[in-house]
């Protein structure tokens, strides 16, 4: 009797376990973009979905107004902007348009591009697989010996044998652009391959190692995107999986990531609840990736966005990449998220490196870390002090002046943060306890407004 007691329990449990594990899938599936708050014993799993409505404020309407003045003058047709206090997020608010066609408003659940910005999550990812101990900082790529040296056996400058995981990291490798950044000039791989579309990742590191290096590895630094084309490579050939799926596995989802994915190319393949893109250039159109000959604007089909992997290729929300900086910020069991790599490898990202560029991020100076991102459709820059005040800005539309529209909104950001509010020590927007209640006040009040 006993024992049919416990196998009862425990086949009641197993069922317990499928339904949790199920909801769980369906949420992460569907983007709600909420905060899953799991209370099995009495309300089972509930998703709270963040909205602008959980920063209203009537003492917030000055900052508002000068975040509005400079979007407006740069006519960005939507953004969403998170800030971080004393390790709590206190504000988020989505401005203008998701999708100015639709007339749907932007919210703090929107899924961006974050074109530049991705490359955090790849140096991040490297730094993790260097943590276990799978590969070293010092290991070469390609040659004989090299991580990639059977994949990509053919270099045209013997020098290249000599890059290192870290020359790639920091920009090192020797790669220059004299002809444009094939990443985004498809027929400079069609003409030196003698190839024809659709152009792959692949095929763009090969067209890379065909071409002399800029300079010798290590001793000096270039930009370069295909660097971190061939950092997703290294990934997935020492992980045994895809660049997308050890990323999530290793990375995201321990730190509570799940509306962070790999982007898809044209409008109609967007993720729920993903910005529409938008050009500031008239004469933003390419030929498309795919070798169909149409002409096509470059966020939606003119570039291979997809193909770009971790140089430029994920799409996120302002809340998963603000837990993605505070993941590698060192101030582990001070706020919501955990870091999720060791001490010694936060310490090598975080710090500044004279003639050298930093692992992942754009800049490292004086405690503060910043990752900016840019291309056609997207502008996005996170700006992270793990001692004071954080932010970051995630929008759906370029300018014609490219990346440097971000110093715009460095300057906008200096201007307006003043203008912001002291909270209540309780608030957070990534805690638990407060959603519930913020999300419970919000419904009275509307309940309230229909009587």
């Amino acid at each position: 009797m006993k024992s049919q007691i416990v196998k009862r329990r425990i086949y009641l449990i197993s069922l317990l376990s499928i339904w949790v594990l199920s909801i769980v899938f369906i949420i992460n599936k569907n983007n709600t973009t909420g905060i899953i708050v799991t209370d099995i014993s009495t309300k089972g799993i509930k998703s709270i979905t963040v909205t602008n409505e959980f920063s209203e404020d009537q003492n917030t309407k000055r900052f508002d107004a000068a975040i509005r003045r400079v979007l407006n003058r740069w006519q960005i047709k939507g953004a969403t902007i998170a800030v971080m206090r004393n390790n709590k997020i206190v504000y988020v608010k989505g401005f203008g348009y998701s999708d100015v066609e639709k007339n749907i408003d932007s919210q703090p659940y929107n899924l961006y591009r974050t074109a530049s910005m991705s490359k955090l999550i790849t140096g991040i990812a490297i730094m993790k697989l260097v943590d276990d101990g799978i590969i070293k900082l010092s290991d070469n790529v390609f040659g004989e010996e090299g991580i990639l040296g059977k994949k990509y056996p053919k270099l045209r400058d013997k020098r290249a044998k000599n890059i290192t995981i870290e020359n790639l990291l920091r920009h090192e490798a020797g790669f220059t652009v004299p002809m444009g950044d094939p990443m985004f000039k498809l027929n400079l791989v069609e003409i030196g391959l003698d190839i024809k579309r659709p152009i792959t990742a692949q095929n763009i590191i090969e067209y890379q190692v065909s071409r002399k290096l800029g300079y010798t590895p290590g001793r000096s630094k270039k930009y370069s995107n295909v660097g971190y084309l061939i950092l997703s490579d290294i990934i997935s050939q020492v992980s045994g999986l895809p660049y997308e799926q050890y990323v999530k596995k290793e990375i995201l989802t321990p730190i509570g990531c799940f509306d962070t994915h790999i982007a898809n190319n044209f409008y109609e393949d967007r993720y729920a609840n993903e910005v529409k893109y938008y050009s500031g250039s008239k004469q933003d159109n390419l030929p498309s990736y795919t070798g169909s000959g149409e002409i096509l604007p470059k966020a939606y089909g003119g570039n291979n966005v997809r193909s770009m992997q971790g140089a430029g290729a994920w799409v996120s929300t302002v809340f998963d990449m603000l837990k993605i900086a505070m993941s590698v910020d060192g101030k582990n069991g001070q706020r919501e998220v955990n870091d999720i790599l060791s001490a010694k490898s936060i310490i090598k990202m975080k710090t500044y490196v004279k003639n050298s560029l930093p692992i992942g991020w754009a800049s490292v100076r004086n405690g503060i870390l910043e990752r900016t991102g840019s291309f056609s459709g997207t502008t996005s820059i996170m700006n992270h002090n793990p001692n004071g005040t954080s932010w970051i800005i995630l929008t759906n539309t370029s300018s014609y002046i490219g990346y440097r529209l971000n110093n715009n909104f460095k300057s906008m950001m200096r201007n307006a943060l003043p203008l912001l509010p002291k909270f209540h020590s309780s608030k957070d927007l990534l805690n638990h306890t407060y959603l519930q209640k913020i999300s419970a006040d919000i419904e009275q009040k509307k309940q309230e407004n229909r009587v």
